[in-house]
């Protein structure tokens, strides 16, 4: 934003410079003033807009001063504050139970350990887990139900809320209040009580910006505080490089990951929550089996990963009881539907982590032929898709067709292959391209019946078997399946992804009896699918 050379620039970086000081210095009276000043500075056009350019460039030269001065100050112990804030990762906790030692020392220190206090924490709890979920609208709601009950006297609560509050305003893209909030709430722990308090509040600031994920602006003040604060071992250190290890791997190469994660894992567990050191395992699981090739050290990350997903889908089961503790019936239903994605992201995440577990042992199958006995017991179900696989085709419905063919029933086959799908791993990576595979099979379950047969027969090429469709019936399904998957967009991470699926269904004919019959009808189903491809794709082609 400020060019070095610049004369103007150069004058407005001291400018800017002096103001952060005088920020941190500053008394609560005379801030309004300082803030304005800063917001002045950074220009009316653009200060509204958070996904900006020049917006994220100003503020973070805010941070930059604010960080330089904050982590010079050595703070001699650590205070009741800055200690309970590890707290956060575990939310919601249950503030009646004296088991949180931390927690009841800095109430009992402020005098607030009585029940009006546990109902507003629960309040400032329940709006930090709508945040979570992507509620914003009940968020916002129950913020300004308690707005006027906040005060800086409980100093927990009263950081959660105000950090919560920022995430609010950023998702309505409220730029400037968004960021006098975070003006205010730094030097208010900085007087009150602490640079470490202060400088965990900054890393909140960072985690709350709509930053692009390649932005090497974010790169560069997580890599400062953390050259600032590596040697503390605290929760600033913990945060900030659980934050660095999240970045794009053009930003932090799979090494260096490897080192942090293993780091958070050995010294800062503590300070995180079951998803991310669930995360953190799996990554490692991932490096030790493809980068190390230890087989032995990659099991017992791949162990963990799987101990903490359960913890995970345990935490979320809390928190819908928590919630549904607090809220009316009608309250809760409008926060249904943002549980109901978050369970169905985890499944979809189980599915893919599963999915890499299970090739990740195939690599060594001499020293796993135990485990891979157990796998091979789930085998008929595909783990990244939830669908069945072939060796259900193979084993299970020879049986049924048969009874089918007797009932004089008609069974059609119908082969989907996804158009081009190559591309959309070499351009997104293999991650976008499961994603696609989990929505498209998420599709196929949802326009068909429950006796119909859906099977993943192999990369991305599904069967679908249909019971009592005639060919016309049939060929009209296919066609609204097409038509529905060239209009969905499929979604991984902030990327858009737009794909077209080929169909080829095989004629009715003279029934089935045995495998030999069932290999005829899907290669005519094929058969058909070449064609549709031949001809140009996106479209349903018959045999």
């Amino acid at each position: 934003m400020f060019k070095d050379t610049d004369p103007k620039d150069i004058k407005c970086r001291k400018e800017l410079s002096a103001l952060v000081s005088s920020l941190l210095d500053s008394p609560e009276e005379l801030r309004p003033d300082l803030v304005a000043q800063l917001v002045e500075l950074c220009g009316s056009e653009r200060v509204q807009h958070l996904q900006s350019d020049e917006y994220k460039e100003f503020w973070a030269l805010v941070m930059d001063g604010m960080i330089e001065r904050l982590a010079a100050i050595r703070s001699a112990d650590q205070s009741l504050l800055f200690r309970a804030l590890q707290l956060i990762p575990r939310l919601p906790l249950d503030v009646r139970n004296y088991k949180h030692t931390l927690l009841q020392r800095l109430w009992m220190h402020i005098n607030r350990l009585n029940e009006a206090n546990f109902e507003l924490f629960d309040k400032v709890q329940l709006i930090y887990l709508m945040v979570r979920l992507g509620d914003f609208g009940s968020a916002l709601r129950v913020s300004n139900q308690i707005e006027h009950q906040i005060d800086s006297s409980e100093p927990l609560g009263y950081l959660i809320y105000n950090a919560c509050k920022a995430h609010i305003l950023a998702h309505h893209n409220q730029g400037s209040d968004f960021a006098c909030l975070w003006l205010n709430l730094i030097p208010h722990f900085y007087h009150t009580d602490s640079a470490d308090t202060a400088l965990f509040v900054i890393i909140l600031w960072i985690k709350a910006m709509k930053w692009p994920s390649d932005s090497l602006t974010k790169q560069r003040l997580l890599s400062k505080i953390n050259s600032l604060v590596n040697k503390n071992m605290n929760v600033n250190t913990a945060f900030v490089l659980y934050d660095i290890f999240s970045l794009q791997d053009r930003l932090m190469p799979p090494d260096k990951k490897m080192m942090i994660a293993e780091l958070l894992i050995n010294r800062l567990a503590p300070y995180l929550s079951v998803r991310q050191l669930q995360e953190l395992h799996f990554f490692c699981g991932n490096y030790s089996s493809a980068m190390r090739t230890d087989f032995n050290e990659s099991i017992q990350y791949f162990k963990f990963s799987n101990y903490y997903q359960n913890r995970v889908l345990l935490h979320q089961i809390k928190c819908s009881q928590f919630i549904r503790s607090i809220l009316s019936a009608e309250e809760f239903v409008e926060v249904m539907p943002f549980f109901e994605t978050r369970i169905m992201m985890l499944g979809n995440q189980i599915g893919i982590y599963n999915n890499t577990y299970v090739e990740s042992l195939q690599a060594d199958y001499d020293k796993i032929e135990m485990l891979l006995k157990q796998v091979e017991e789930l085998s008929l179900t595909d783990t990244l898709t939830g669908l069945k696989n072939r060796r259900h085709l193979e084993e299970n419905l020879i049986q049924i067709m048969r009874l089918a063919t007797r009932h004089g029933t008609p069974i059609s086959f119908a082969m989907v292959d996804i158009d081009h799908f190559k591309k959309v791993n070499d351009k997104w990576g293999h991650p976008a391209g499961d994603r696609v595979l989990v929505g498209l099979a998420e599709i196929l379950n949802e326009e068909f019946r429950k006796s119909d047969v859906v099977i993943r027969y192999g990369g991305e090429e599904f069967l679908i078997i249909l019971f009592d469709s005639k060919l016309e019936d049939t060929l009209v399904k296919m066609e609204m399946l097409r038509a529905k998957v060239e209009a969905h967009v499929f979604r991984y991470k902030d990327i858009e992804i737009k794909v077209t699926i080929s169909i080829g269904v095989n004629k009715q004919d003279r029934g089935i009896y045995d495998e030999m019959d069932v290999a005829r009808c899907i290669e005519a189903a094929d058969d058909a699918l070449y064609k549709a491809k031949n001809e140009g794709r996106n479209q349903v082609r018959i045999a």
